[in-house]
């Protein structure tokens, strides 16, 4: 973990050599709240040593405690939660349209949001992000302990560099982006391609470690389409230059021609980008594109053109997963992006076609599921990369600066639309700090 100081003298951190303090951290983020004689069962570490590290992380702020309920004897139980407000973390997700900006607590609960037209030269762009994202340090929550920028690009990224190699959909190529981010907003930066954010996201959010669930195939439909595989809690990330490039499967040789210069590609057929032609191809509003939410919507109310559109997107993603689903063989697929929420019309779509495909009958048993997180994913997987950037990127490297507090307090006339201040859950109230919808998953402690 990495930050920038405050101003003010710093208190004690979590410092990096702790390791037991570290995966205590990382076990309490994931099952709180949580006792110590629970810590105990899981990880067979006798309570002498859980109980001394957790008074440590306990006297540096990095969790509290709270009542674990009415005593059957003996000293009553005490369950432990993660300290939110101990750090803030800065999530990106550069999109194809649009570009968003979130903070959010060290429990992943965004409380800032705010979007931009994606548009410009590279350079110029992310010069005018990084501006933003400084103003919002300096001035809107002046004094705070910020930690990682994650960056989420719609591209293949290089792991060890953070370097965005190709982005088709963009028509940016080569961009250094880690690079530029650390130079002008002097923060640790990480960066990954949008479905494997959008795949974090989900492992954060589902608890899929706890559900036992040993691999699942994610599928992200934004403007492209991408692919990220999790295998036992982990994004499997391949090459240097990772995987992903799902979305450029020929489905029909010689059909329609792609950004990537490609024909037939699925995403011509499966991606927002196509649904909205589609259906602005065929609509009798003067073609005015609409969202895909809005044809969505339209569907539910039982409209035939858009019920048509959404169908045949479904028919070609559904064709495109036979080839992965009996290659891979994951034991859950799971689709994001605003398409999830058409599941009523595309779930069974998707079920079907896939059940009747497969050669091995076990193979059939292969559940498809809507994403937990099916608004903007990549944005919450941007946040969380700065949590234990350890765990979900270990192969970029970045000068660390110990993690440490520099103010008890954040600005109460920072207002923002959309916002819950950070604020709010100070002194008197530590329930508040604890993140309401996240149920944090994390690989087992060894």
């Amino acid at each position: 973990m990495a930050i920038i100081r405050g101003r003010k003298r710093p208190k004690r951190a979590l410092r990096g050599d702790t390791l037991t303090e570290r995966l205590l951290l990382r076990l309490i983020h994931r099952r709180q709240p949580i006792t110590r004689a629970e810590i105990s069962e899981i990880t067979a570490l006798p309570l002498s040593t859980i109980s001394f590290n957790t008074n440590r992380l306990l006297r540096s702020g990095w969790i509290y405690e709270s009542d674990a309920g009415i005593s059957q004897g003996g000293r009553p139980a005490r369950h432990l939660h993660v300290n939110g407000e101990k750090m803030y973390l800065l999530g990106l997700d550069i999109g194809v349209v649009d570009t968003a900006l979130a903070v959010a607590d060290y429990n992943g609960r965004i409380f800032f949001r705010q979007t931009f037209p994606t548009h410009g030269e590279p350079h110029a762009f992310v010069k005018k992000l990084s501006e933003r994202i400084r103003h919002l340090i300096t001035e809107e929550y002046k004094g705070g302990s910020f930690g990682c920028l994650g960056v989420s690009v719609p591209a293949l990224v290089d792991t060890e560099t953070g370097e965005l190699v190709r982005a088709p959909n963009l028509g940016w190529s080569n961009v250094p982006v880690r690079e530029w981010f650390e130079r002008y907003t002097n923060l640790p930066v990480l960066v990954d391609n949008d479905t494997n954010a959008a795949a974090l996201a989900e492992i954060w959010n589902a608890d899929i470690a706890r559900e036992g669930i040993p691999s699942l195939l994610y599928i992200l439909v934004v403007e492209g389409v991408g692919s990220a595989l999790i295998v036992d809690g982990k994004i499997y990330r391949g090459s240097r230059i990772g995987t992903g490039g799902f979305g450029h499967l020929c489905i029909v040789p010689g059909g329609l021609k792609c950004t990537c210069g490609g024909r037939g590609c699925l995403e011509v057929y499966a991606s927002n980008r196509a649904i909205i032609s589609a259906y602005r191809g065929h609509s009798r509003d003067n073609g005015r594109a609409l969202p895909v939410t809005d044809i969505i919507n339209l569907a539910r109310r039982g409209q035939r053109r858009a019920r048509e559109v959404l169908s045949g997107a479904a028919e070609k993603l559904a064709l495109a997963l036979r080839g992965l689903a009996h290659g891979l063989a994951p034991s859950i697929i799971v689709v994001g992006g605003e398409i999830a929420n058409a599941w009523f019309l595309i779930g069974p779509i998707l079920s079907d076609r896939l059940k009747g495909s497969f050669i091995v009958p076990e193979l059939a048993a292969i559940r498809v599921l809507p994403s937990v997180v099916p608004n903007r994913p990549s944005l919450v997987g941007a946040v969380t990369m700065g949590i234990f950037p350890e765990m979900t990127h270990p192969h970029q490297r970045f000068s660390t600066v110990e993690p440490q507090i520099a103010n008890d307090e954040l600005p109460t006339d920072a207002t923002h639309e959309n916002n819950i201040h950070p604020g709010s859950g100070r002194k008197g109230n530590p329930s508040a700090n604890k993140s309401q919808n996240q149920r944090s998953t994390l690989p087992a402690l060894r």
